[in-house]
């Protein structure tokens, strides 16, 4: 009985931190991370606005899409996807990405928030690439690791201090890493090579940011 009570409140605790891990929600993350964080000098209704088209682009229209591929059986489970179906979904998931970020957030006004999206495509690129070689990363894993480089990033770039966000991200990377190893049973090596594929293009496209972040001191 024991055991069981154990491996249902794994169960709940896997489902919940893939949740809050869900690609779905790492523009809206960035978004909040640079917007509520990062001093820059726009009209309240311009940011309103693309606050507006980021939440329906970025979860209300993928979150219907979702629940379309669900209702027609394409889909069995929220946070476990086939590789063969985890193709389709990166390559419409970086279409969102780059229709975001050079229609929405675009580098004129949100350079920050532009490299943030550009980051997320080139590591899903990555994980697009090792499934046609039939390697099994993991998005979910890939998601928190781009979170909590880009914050780290930002923190010691603007020197503001985001110990909580990076402690909080550094939490949910471990945490995503133990769901995804609970409910995929994938290697551990795949989910830690994961990780590393969305927190390296980060560092590596955040320093192309240098001299963009003069302009904000």
């Amino acid at each position: 009985l024991l055991l069981i009570v154990l491996k249902n409140n794994i169960m709940r605790f896997s489902y919940v931190i893939s949740f809050f891990s869900h690609p779905i929600w790492l523009p809206i993350y960035g978004a909040m991370i640079v917007l509520f964080n990062i001093p820059f000098f726009l009209p309240f209704e311009m940011v309103r606005f693309t606050w507006l088209l980021l939440l329906l682009v970025t979860i209300a229209l993928p979150s219907l899409i979702y629940l379309i591929l669900f209702v027609r059986g394409w889909l069995q489970h929220p946070f476990i996807v086939p590789a063969e179906k985890q193709k389709w979904l990166l390559c419409g998931y970086i279409v969102m990405l780059l229709v975001v970020a050079f229609s929405i957030t675009t580098i004129d006004h949100y350079p920050i928030l532009w490299v943030y999206l550009m980051n997320l495509a080139v590591s899903c690129l990555i994980l697009l690439l090792l499934l046609f070689f039939k390697f099994t990363p993991n998005v979910f894993v890939m998601g928190m690791g781009a979170l909590m480089v880009f914050t780290l990033l930002l923190s010691l770039s603007f020197e503001k201090d985001m110990t909580y966000l990076i402690a909080a991200f550094t939490f949910m990377s471990g945490a995503s890493i133990t769901a995804q190893y609970y409910l995929t049973a994938q290697p551990l090596r795949w989910l830690l090579l994961s990780w590393g594929i969305g927190a390296l293009p980060q560092l590596s496209l955040m320093l192309l940011l240098k001299n963009l972040l003069f302009g904000f001191h």
